[in-house]
């Protein structure tokens, strides 16, 4: 389930197990029911620049790369005969 997904990658922390001593497995359980496990392709965008963000991702497993555009003009060399 995802719930136990999430309870593996996470119960481990250092934060999860001091809220699971302190306050109890119910209070970590609830907060990771509160999570949404997405998961993506490899190659898939995840989010592009520019668009407005209303989350905020973990990632459990893989990578993940940042492109970031550029306003600078990246000129190549032109290869010219007898060069």
């Amino acid at each position: 389930s995802d719930l136990e997904t999430l309870y593996n990658a996470f119960g481990c922390t250092a934060f999860l197990k001091k809220t699971e001593v302190d306050l109890g497995k119910e209070v970590v359980v609830n907060c990771l029911q509160s999570l949404q496990l997405e998961t993506f392709q490899k190659g898939e965008a995840i989010c592009k620049f520019g668009e407005i963000g209303d989350k905020f991702y973990i990632i459990i497993k893989g990578a993940v790369s940042v492109h970031v555009p550029s306003k600078e003009i990246v000129r190549t060399p032109t290869a010219r005969k007898g060069s």
